[in-house]
């Protein structure tokens, strides 16, 4: 697999580390949690060994535009084919308290045309040094090391592929995987405000961005149990 220069890189990141996000919809280095731990996504090193996470058209990207959300780290991958319009939207959201899990979000979505994507999720710790088990499920992916662990919330089935996660998926015009989605101890007693509409009232309350957050959808997942695999995949299906 060739190399993408670093020149056709994004760069997100949340103050304590950074993800490069390639014009081929691919993060080919993060080293959670810091800037100086070992990558587990290392393939600008290493296309064989080193590890990605790609989401991309499956018939090529066509031709390809990346470009921030003004004044945002918010990193758009646009690929423009023949078969149509396609985003792939990355960020890493910032916590103001410590502790609490770092995130990458990717959210998915056609734009013309339905569109068809793969995701190919296969980290490699430490430098790829350190082997992973993988636990799949149906709201998800874990790759755990005595370590390190790594979960991969998805609204579409995975496949194990060698170690990694796989899958392929189909949008039509408009349609898009992504969202908040509130899980955990917070949910059940912040649902009162969401069900009078003041939580949606402060989330969509963002000046001259409010137009972009009335397209993402709020969901609330009550079940402890789906922390395990993430919680976007499980309201997907049952909210």
């Amino acid at each position: 697999m060739s190399y993408a220069p670093i020149e056709n890189h994004g760069v997100i990141g949340d103050m304590h580390t950074v993800a490069l996000v390639a014009t081929d919809g691919t993060i080919d280095w993060f080293c959670p949690p810091r800037f100086d731990a070992p990558s587990v996504f290392g393939s600008i090193l290493d296309s064989e060994k080193g590890g990605r996470f790609q989401i991309c058209p499956v018939n090529g990207g066509g031709n390809v535009k990346q470009l921030y959300l003004p004044d945002t780290n918010v990193l758009i991958t646009r690929f423009l084919t023949r078969h149509g319009v396609g985003e792939v939207q990355d960020f890493m959201p910032i916590h103001e308290r410590p502790n609490q899990p770092q995130r990458i979000v990717r959210r998915v979505m056609s734009v013309r045309g339905p569109m068809t994507f793969k995701l190919d999720c296969t980290p490699a710790f430490n430098y790829g040094r350190t082997a992973h088990r993988l636990a799949l499920g149906p709201t998800g992916a874990v790759f755990s090391t005595p370590t390190l662990t790594l979960s991969l919330s998805s609204p579409v089935p995975l496949a194990d592929a060698n170690g990694g996660a796989y899958a392929t998926f189909t949008l039509e015009q408009g349609e898009n995987y992504g969202g908040v989605y509130l899980a955990g101890g917070i949910a059940p007693k912040i649902l009162p405000k969401l069900k009078a509409g003041t939580f949606i009232a402060a989330f969509l309350d963002k000046g001259r961005f409010r137009w972009l957050l009335e397209k993402i959808p709020v969901r609330v997942v009550l079940d402890e149990a789906t922390a395990l695999y993430g919680a976007a995949s499980y309201a997907a299906e049952h909210c």
